[in-house]
């Protein structure tokens, strides 16, 4: 298996860009992401349900092609994901509001982020850009940085790129992830009825 080989091995039919989807850390560096495609993606973590529609979901963006935004960003980003993720092209921070109203805490907050997160890298795929999630990145430097509200949460960071089959820049661990095989726990593992750990009838 090679890095531009993972499609999911799944046990039913799932749209293709769900099968498709994977995150790797080998990105082409010299292929900068049109604002046409940027757009696209933003606006599909636009329209995600949200509880009571708060849309609780901001982005900080940085584009390679705007090199000092792009080097602001990935100063939050943590040492050991720089050497990859500086040849993404663009950073995305992920950013929730935690409350419902004053003083009220929106306990769905990060469930909605994540939700716009997905929508967001769905649409990315379909114009065949790939995205890795990171919790490595640094929340305090980056609220710090970009003056966050505390009210506010920096959350994860993203980073966007189209793939290369160039593995050259990547350490040998995240060489070896790369073409490592995909693995998942199986839906009796995951999905359950009647009780606590007992799989659902439906499921094979």
């Amino acid at each position: 298996m090679t890095t531009l080989d993972k499609r999911a091995e799944t046990v039913t039919s799932v749209h293709d860009l769900i099968a498709r989807r994977h995150s790797p850390r080998a990105f082409d560096p010299n292929r900068l992401i049109e604002q046409d495609k940027l757009l696209s993606m933003l606006e599909a973590a636009r329209w995600t349900a949200s509880s009571s529609n708060l849309q609780p979901w901001r982005f900080i963006v940085a584009r390679k092609q705007d090199s000092a935004e792009f080097d602001k960003l990935l100063s939050v980003i943590k040492e050991g994901n720089i050497p990859w993720a500086k040849h993404a092209g663009a950073l995305v921070l992920g950013v929730v509001h935690k409350y419902r109203r004053e003083d009220v805490l929106n306990r769905h907050a990060s469930h909605d982020l994540g939700q716009s997160i997905a929508q967001m890298v769905l649409q990315a795929l379909d114009h065949d850009i790939y995205a890795r999630q990171m919790g490595g990145f640094y929340p305090d430097k980056a609220r710090e940085l970009y003056s966050i509200p505390e009210e506010y949460e920096p959350f994860t960071a993203i980073a966007f790129g189209y793939k290369t089959s160039d593995l050259s820049h990547l350490t040998d661990a995240h060489r070896e992830a790369e073409m490592n095989r995909r693995e998942r726990l199986t839906l009796d593992q995951l999905v359950f009825g009647g009780s606590w750990a007992q799989t659902a009838d439906f499921i094979d």
